[in-house]
């Protein structure tokens, strides 16, 4: 990859002297959908695919960014003193809104920058392009000023929380920590089970044995910040007021088992409310017995609640969609999958599957022309193996 990036900054930019390399990896994940916006469980792992930056420091302020996923588009140019969200500089907002977040911290980006990006992940596959385009960026820009974010993993805790912060408040999607998190400490065959709400987390073994996780690709599209993920955001919120105001005593919505949570559904006037609220709870739940069932090596436990977790997401926070129903529900029937799930935001992107090794070739053999029937749209399947999070290549 080395060659091919300085082929890329040659093509661009010429000589690649004084230049940094860094990789930083999508995520799927595994349990614990929508719970780290309140404080729940999350039980992601980093995966083999994400984004390669390069870059350099400029003498000037200028910053100019190219992307080899666009090799036709022109560069876009901007000064690093002014730091705007601008619809026409599409993907280039996402490593401008780390700038952007860098700057608000009071960390010295006086000069400007030439980079260069090149990433593996499918676009609006729901693995998380935006975060690894974003923590790639800070690596790049830490190594190139002397930032120290990727010293060690607490620095690179901080490095996911102020690219958090430009994905909440520069691009304005209303995300939890948890995909950032996952890119800075993912492991190889290792999960991260994560609490949102304090930031522990431990190592989770992702011993799949004769199974391996599948990523279907629904190819749906979709943009967060213009579709109902905010809203959601919104009305969980709403919830979660409601339940405060009946005298519940507690810091965050996923602090609520679902034991206590059925005691004061009532609270919550709207039903609709109460189904957003339960499927937090209960998919807190579901991530914290999900991690118990990879470390005691219960693969057949792990998919059941998989399943449960994909019914909840699409009858309770309403996120999936017709397509995604599909390919979960082809999944469900076809011999040797333990269990499937749409993984990521929703509205479209992705579904993950548990699937023996066996059953492997038949289940890629026969959904694309199952689903091409039903939905009009070719899928694209590829197995994936946890690995390493952010990391600068020497």
């Amino acid at each position: 990859m080395r060659e091919l990036l300085c082929e890329m900054w040659k093509r661009y930019y010429g000589p690649c002297d004084g230049t940094v390399i860094a990789f930083a990896p999508g995520r799927v994940n595994l349990l614990g959908e929508h719970t780290d916006c309140y404080g729940g469980y999350v039980l992601p792992c980093a995966i083999d695919l994400g984004t390669w930056a390069m870059g350099r420091l400029r003498n000037d302020s200028s910053v100019r960014l190219r992307s080899d996923n666009f090799p036709h588009a022109d560069p876009v140019t901007f000064d690093i003193s002014d730091l705007s969200n601008l619809a026409y500089h599409g993907w280039a907002n996402y490593p401008k809104s780390v700038m952007w977040a860098m700057k608000q911290r009071g960390l010295p980006l006086d000069k400007g920058f030439d980079m260069v990006f090149f990433g593996t992940i499918p676009r609006n596959s729901g693995l998380s392009s935006s975060a690894s385009i974003e923590m790639a960026t800070a690596a790049v820009i830490s190594e190139l000023c002397g930032l120290n974010l990727m010293a060690d993993d607490s620095s690179k805790i901080t490095m996911a929380q102020i690219c958090k912060e430009a994905e909440n408040r520069f691009i304005g999607v209303q995300s939890g920590i948890m995909d950032q998190f996952a890119i800075a400490l993912g492991g190889e065959d290792k999960g991260v089970f994560l609490n949102c709400s304090t930031l522990e987390h431990r190592a989770v073994p992702l011993s799949m044995d004769d199974h391996v996780l599948l990523i279907l690709d629904s190819g749906k599209k979709r943009e967060l910040s213009s579709s109902q993920y905010n809203l959601r955001r919104e009305e969980t919120e709403e919830a979660f007021k409601a339940i405060k105001a009946a005298g519940v005593k507690v810091s965050n919505l996923a602090d609520l088992s679902p034991e206590g949570y059925y005691v004061v559904e009532k609270s919550i006037p709207d039903p609709l409310l109460q189904r957003r609220a339960r499927h937090v709870i209960w998919e807190n739940r579901r991530a914290k017995e999900g991690a118990a069932a990879l470390e005691a090596g219960d693969l057949a436990r792990f998919g059941k609640l998989m399943n449960r977790s994909h019914l909840s997401l699409q009858f309770d926070y309403e996120v999936t969609c017709r397509e995604l129903d599909c390919l979960v529900s082809y999944c469900w029937q076809h011999k040797g999958c333990l269990g499937a799930r749409m993984t990521g935001a929703g509205f479209g992107g992705s579904v993950l599957a548990l699937v023996e090794k066996e059953a492997v070739s038949p289940l890629v053999e026969d959904v694309s022309g199952w689903y091409e029937k039903h939905t009009g749209l070719k899928v694209s399947v590829l197995e994936t193996v946890a690995g390493d999070g952010v990391s600068i290549k020497k």
